[in-house]
């Protein structure tokens, strides 16, 4: 049996909420040969808490933890607490990732995990991936990373830091070793591996696009009589209710849609987050038919997501988004088979590309969209839905993604190419 470690420190089981793109993934492959993998992540995250017992719990871990969801084994590395996305706490957090990894399993224990034949580093930090990195070299395996975010040029694009920071030069000096010492680069969004060719002269062969993918491909989801037969049309969003996910920027361009367009209409929104209490008083404060829901676990998504006539993503403006996008609700929205309705300027838009929705590459295109959603017939609707769910099975079922994936890290597993070190 070959064993994957596949690092990623906030990767989350499907008890609780967020993406479960490494659960799934590593399900899948272990049902498709003799393989184990172990996913290896960080026992607190400030967004979702990784074990039924609480945030707190994992934050006062002082040693990792191994629990099995569905055959998929989770070690948790003791990380400590922090507050906010970008705060010192966060770097610090990251730091003890990257050190208790080298830690505990830099010297393979038996009684923890076994060794592995393979390592998968994936970011969104460069630090965890660098843990993969610097513990290949350690038990003398292949190397994947595994690129969701590209660091650092995330944080600078988004006006967060300069590129003369020394986090980014920190990062990138990461980001580039690994991308160069890496016998496969795995990639989130379409068009992500331009940016390593253009600037590290990498061979697009070394590339590989796994998009983020869902399980409810294989669900037969009911109540599609719904679509566009209401009098009021409900459209569910779920996910971080955040500055950095556009919902108070929605929110005020919603204030603004005339009242003859927006009575027909009730949105819901599923999610935590630091804006959300500012969010329920603004929505208050101005009558505004929107209402908060708590965020649910993973194996609960399709309950939710079945109560809507259609799902709303947001992007906020980002040059980044030229090397397009994978969100993990995406696949989900797609698989539901509900209409889209989508506001952002990205790169290979599946929206488009699916005929699945209806889309404003501006927020002040909201009303306009909405204008459109009520002209259209029940009939379109339904045929934007059923396009949703027909481009979700080619495109986002988790067992054809897998089938992709591993028909690369095979031969890697079995020593068909040569290890380089940088």
């Amino acid at each position: 049996m070959k064993h994957i470690w596949w690092i990623n420190h906030h990767a989350v089981p499907p008890i609780v909420p967020g993406g479960t793109r490494h659960y799934s993934l590593a399900k899948e492959i272990m049902n498709l040969g003799d393989y184990k993998v172990t996913i290896i992540n960080g026992s607190f995250d400030h967004l979702t808490p990784h074990f039924e017992e609480g945030a707190k719990w994992g934050s006062e871990l002082s040693a990792p933890v191994l629990r099995c969801y569905d055959g998929v084994d989770f070690l948790s590395l003791p990380t400590p607490y922090y507050e906010g996305n970008a705060s010192l706490g966060r770097l610090k957090n990251m730091w003890s990732f990257y050190k208790n990894a080298q830690k505990y399993l830099g010297i393979c224990i038996p009684n923890i995990i076994d060794r592995p034949d393979m390592i998968i580093g994936s970011t969104v930090h460069p630090l965890a991936a660098y843990a993969g990195y610097k513990l290949s070299q350690r038990y003398n395996v292949p190397f994947i990373y595994e690129v969701r975010d590209l660091w650092p040029l995330t944080l600078v694009e988004i006006g967060k830091i300069s590129k003369y920071n020394p986090v980014a030069l920190a990062f990138g000096y990461l980001d580039r070793t690994m991308a160069k010492a890496s016998e496969l680069i795995i990639t989130t969004a379409p068009l992500m591996q331009n940016y390593y060719i253009d600037n590290y002269r990498i061979d697009a062969s070394k590339f590989i696009w796994i998009t983020n993918g869902s399980d409810i491909t294989k669900v037969q989801t009911s109540g599609d009589d719904r679509i566009g037969n209401n009098a009021v049309i409900r459209i569910g969003y779920t996910g971080t209710l955040g500055l950095a996910n556009g919902i108070e920027l929605f929110l005020k361009n919603l204030n603004e849609v005339h009242k003859d367009v927006l009575k027909h209409f009730n949105f819901t929104f599923i999610g935590n987050g630091i804006k959300k209490p500012e969010l329920i008083t603004y929505c208050k404060k101005y009558y505004l038919p929107v209402i908060f829901q708590s965020a649910v676990p993973k194996n609960n998504i399709v309950d939710v997501l079945t109560q809507f006539d259609m799902l709303l993503v947001i992007v906020l403006p980002s040059p980044i988004y030229r090397y397009g996008t994978s969100l993990n609700k995406m696949a989900d929205y797609f698989a539901i088979g509900r209409p889209i309705m989508m506001i952002g300027n990205v790169a290979q838009n599946p929206v488009i590309e699916s005929g699945a929705g209806f889309i404003g590459t501006d927020i002040n295109d909201l009303e306009a969209i909405l204008k459109s959603i009520i002209a259209c017939s029940p009939e379109d609707l339904q045929k934007k839905a059923n396009n949703a769910r027909a481009y979700a099975a080619l495109h986002y079922d988790w067992t054809q993604l897998s089938k992709r994936l591993l028909e690369k890290l095979k031969p890697l597993m079995q020593g068909e190419t040569t290890r380089c070190s940088y």
